[in-house]
């Protein structure tokens, strides 16, 4: 039953949920050891992650892993819910442990603790938005305030103490780029006008299949519709 309604692999019952089980493991020894500094550790390695999972052109992923991009996003929100619970227990950490075990000056001190909570309610917004009866009612909402949003939260962990984040950051920025700067140019070549042959492929000049007979085909229509966040797919075997 959990597969249908959630979307579960075995895979994940094998490796994704125990590996978030040690991971949450992880910050609640540190935080029973009063480890503040290293319970957020865990939630610094989930929050690289949720990055990386969302580089479209990831084929290395795709050649180590088998996950195509679609199902790297379930991961990415997985692995963002995985955050603010590693985030609460780290939250958690400082509260609970004495004085003596807060290795930061107290000047430092509440800038810590300002760009935490502002990064952790960044986050949790996100997850908000992400729900998806609010994504596709209030689609065009959801994408503006998910680019502000996410700049927010890696702004404020980095300065928290988390700059490791930036390198899942940077492969997704370098991914971004490729994809408005190459990218556009080639698909901006296309054109709607109908060539010699009348049946087939639309804008055939923007479209290249390389597929053998028996081969699944995958085309996207991204944003068919201004009112839903989902991709509209065709598949033909």
């Amino acid at each position: 039953m959990l597969t249908p309604r959630f979307d579960i692999k075995l895979g994940d019952l094998i490796v994704t949920f125990p590996l978030l089980m040690f991971l949450l493991g992880m910050a609640v020894f540190f935080t029973v050891e009063y480890e503040v500094k290293t319970s957020g550790a865990p939630a610094t390695f989930t929050m690289l992650f949720v990055f990386v999972l969302v580089v479209r052109n990831n084929s290395l992923l795709l050649a180590l892993t088998g996950i195509p991009f679609e199902r790297a996003l379930f991961y990415h929100k997985l692995l963002s819910y995985a955050t603010i619970v590693l985030t609460v227990v780290h939250a958690y950490a400082y509260y609970a442990a004495p004085d003596e075990h807060v290795q930061t000056a107290d000047e430092d001190m509440d800038f810590k603790l300002l760009t935490g909570y502002v990064a952790l309610v960044a986050m949790v917004v996100l997850c908000l938005l992400s729900v998806n009866k609010i994504r596709r009612r209030f689609f065009e909402f959801f994408l503006r305030t998910h680019w502000i949003l996410f700049i927010v939260a890696v702004v404020f962990a980095s300065l928290h103490g988390a700059p490791y984040i930036l390198v899942g950051v940077i492969l997704w920025f370098v991914d971004m780029l490729y994809r408005l700067a190459i990218r556009t140019r080639k698909y901006s070549k296309g054109s709607l006008k109908p060539t010699k042959v009348s049946t087939g492929i639309v804008a055939r000049d923007q479209v290249s299949v390389d597929a053998l007979p028996g081969d699944i085909t995958l085309i996207q229509f991204p944003r068919v519709r201004k009112d839903t966040g989902d991709a509209f797919e065709y598949e033909a075997g």
